[in-house]
């Protein structure tokens, strides 16, 4: 210590307390040490200018700190006093092999994360990560691809982290030794490099949600409040089996299309001059596959003047089960609109067929019908 110094420190710390609230001087010796003492004579105790909690009135006392070089050096902060720090990572090592063996194992003590990049995996090889805290029993470990534009899915964020392509991982400290190693080998030469350091590492995480119990089972738990997209006009369709957003109106009234999409719609339009002095049946609609059935959901039906009264019917199969049927007298029958509030259904895998019981002579029947089709 030099004289300055210790001008220094006897003119700036030469009064403490001790823990009984006694008035001590201190004072450097020649050699470097500190001796303290009673104090004597008139005594200044220098304390701060405002105490804790309290809005600083004097200037602030400028600190520094001692370099690796045993230098002096001033502490640095940003317009808002914040102190500026830095962590400084390890020198960048590189492993090979060239058979199922350990490319590299670190002591993971001073660390919180190690920067793994395959340089070359080799052909079918397999690299493997794992932790340990006795380098006995290992356990794989999970990494963070350094790419942030690859997203991984919950369900592979879970599973054990391997490489068998060029890539690059970062791992978070989890055991106290980590180490890379060649699980499975084919042919060629595995090469990854490496670096350890102090800074954690922070995923984006993407939080998946889902429900208490699966689909077809009782139902248990508070219901969660969802929301819908409020539209004023039509939004872009998407294609088969992708996700798409329910839609509303501005003031939250969901919009709902009844029975069906519009894809399984179906709509029978009856043939130029009807059903005319016949029993012979007429598809509405062709057989769905199994295990799906079609439905009618609305029929409009008219009649000119019959010779023969008769009756028409919608048979569930050919020649099968009557499902619907209308009496028409010989004087005809004007435009009905017949809707069904419960739609009527065929069987699994079974087409709808409508017929006139009675061939009606003379006069035509018109018949027309909407369904669709659903399981």
């Amino acid at each position: 210590m030099t004289i300055a110094e210790n001008i220094r420190l006897e003119q700036e710390m030469s009064i403490i307390r001790d823990p009984l609230d006694q008035t001590k001087q201190m004072s450097v010796n020649a050699d470097g040490s500190i001796s303290v003492s009673p104090a004597t004579g008139s005594v200044q105790v220098v304390s701060g200018a405002a105490p804790v909690g309290s809005a600083p009135t004097a200037n602030p006392v400028g600190i520094s700190a001692i370099d690796l070089a045993g230098l002096k050096r001033a502490i640095l902060s940003d317009a808002l006093g914040q102190l500026f720090t830095t962590e400084q990572d390890s020198a960048v090592f590189t492993a090979s092999a060239t058979s199922a063996s350990v490319l590299f194992t670190v002591d993971m003590s001073s660390w919180r994360s190690c920067m793994v990049q395959v340089v070359n995996a080799g052909t079918s090889c397999t690299v493997t990560y794992e932790g340990s805290n006795d380098q006995s029993t290992w356990t794989p470990v999970v990494g963070l691809l350094a790419n942030p534009n690859t997203a991984t899915s919950p369900s592979s964020a879970m599973a054990n982290t391997l490489s068998t392509t060029a890539i690059t991982y970062q791992f978070p400290k989890r055991y106290k030794y980590f180490r890379a190693r060649v699980q499975v080998y084919g042919s060629g030469t595995v090469s990854v490099s490496y670096c350890l350091s102090a800074s954690e590492v922070h995923p984006v995480v993407a939080a998946s949600i889902w429900g208490q119990v699966p689909e077809g089972s009782t139902f248990s738990g508070n219901p969660v409040t969802i929301g819908v997209e409020a539209r004023t006009s039509s939004k872009t369709s998407v294609s088969n089996g992708q996700l798409v957003r329910p839609i509303g109106t501005t003031d939250g009234r969901m919009v709902v299309r009844p029975h069906s999409v519009p894809e399984l719609e179906w709509s029978y339009v009856a043939a130029a001059g009807g059903i005319l002095n016949t029993t012979t049946a007429v598809t509405l609609k062709t057989a769905a596959g199994a295990p799906y059935r079609n439905y009618l959901t609305s029929i409009q039906v008219q009649a000119e003047v019959l010779a023969n009264a008769t009756e028409l019917a919608v048979r569930d199969g050919a020649g099968g089960t009557v499902l619907w049927r209308i009496k028409i007298p010989t004087t005809g029958l004007d435009l009905k609109q017949i809707d069904f509030a419960d739609p009527l259904k065929s069987t699994s895998a079974t087409l709808l067929e409508v017929v006139t019981l009675t061939a009606s002579g003379t006069g035509a029947v018109y018949f027309n019908a909407q369904g669709y089709v659903a399981p």
